[in-house]
């Protein structure tokens, strides 16, 4: 079975284990439709990238300076809630940037030179600073420490100190967000319906960096790309559990679910053979 068949199949699937914990915790079917639809474009979204998304390994550093582009623009310009801007809003939906720009600028990343690197690094470090999105930084420092672990280089862990450092800054600014209901907190929303709906809940948010981190493992050749990702979505999933944050794939919100696919077309883009 091919990469890209592989991913539109895992992202169904994990957010299929998603949507049950989510009808089993009573969530309206708005809620929990949107998911769905979610994943089925991400299902799609993986297969376009597979055969058409070699431009994120021909073109590292153009993709790094999108993505950081495009969070300052969030930070200065997204949807303002209480003054944190984390969102793009698009008809009735709101999009979380991070969730869909992190995953290929850390495929850029992977493959970028060490000056790029370094500076795509502390550009978007300072976006998420800025926004502030302490959730979203932690989990980009772990995919950071995972393109370090893999290449070994000086400049990739200079990456690596830039990124904890902007975790940092962003952990230590003021989020007067509440948590929303479906969204953050469901974990522990699930634990309350039953060991069963528990388990289902803690299964849907670590399948994405188990997958990933076994990928990684099996196959050397794409470690450079699926490692980063895998402790990326390790570090989404653990800053749910612990602050009021989206539980990705698991709670309700389709970012996570395309960012996910994103983590896929990327790795079945470099797969099919069109990185340098």
């Amino acid at each position: 079975m091919s990469m890209a068949l592989r991913g539109a199949l895992a992202i169904p699937a994990t957010a299929a284990l998603g949507v049950v914990v989510l009808v089993a915790l009573g969530a309206p079917p708005r809620l929990w439709g949107l998911n769905v639809a979610a994943a089925v474009a991400g299902a799609g979204l993986v297969l376009g990238l597979s055969r058409w998304g070699g431009l994120l390994w021909r073109r590292p550093t153009a993709v790094l300076l999108t993505a950081a582009g495009a969070l300052i623009a969030t930070a200065l310009w997204g949807a303002d809630l209480d003054g944190v801007r984390r969102w793009v809003p698009i008809g009735p939906l709101r999009l979380h940037v991070g969730f869909l720009i992190l995953p290929p600028a850390l495929a850029a990343l992977a493959t970028a030179g060490p000056r790029p690197g370094v500076a795509g690094a502390a550009l978007i470090g300072a976006a998420l600073a800025w926004q502030p999105d302490a959730g979203m930084a932690a989990a980009f420092a772990l995919g950071v420490t995972g393109i370090a672990l893999v290449r070994r280089t000086a400049s990739s862990w200079i990456g690596v100190a830039i990124a904890v450092m902007a975790a940092g800054v962003a952990l230590m600014r003021p989020d007067p967000l509440e948590p929303v209901r479906f969204v953050e907190g469901v974990v522990l929303l699930a634990m309350t319906q039953g060991a069963l709906v528990g388990a289902a809940a803690i299964l849907a948010l670590a399948a994405p960096s188990g997958v990933l981190a076994l990928i990684a493992r099996r196959r050397p050749d794409l470690a450079i790309v699926a490692l980063p990702a895998a402790l990326f979505w390790l570090g989404a999933a653990v800053a749910s559990l612990v602050a009021h944050v989206p539980a990705p794939i698991l709670g309700a919100g389709v970012s996570p679910i395309l960012g996910y696919a994103l983590t896929w077309g990327c790795i079945s883009a470099r797969r099919t053979g069109t990185d340098p």
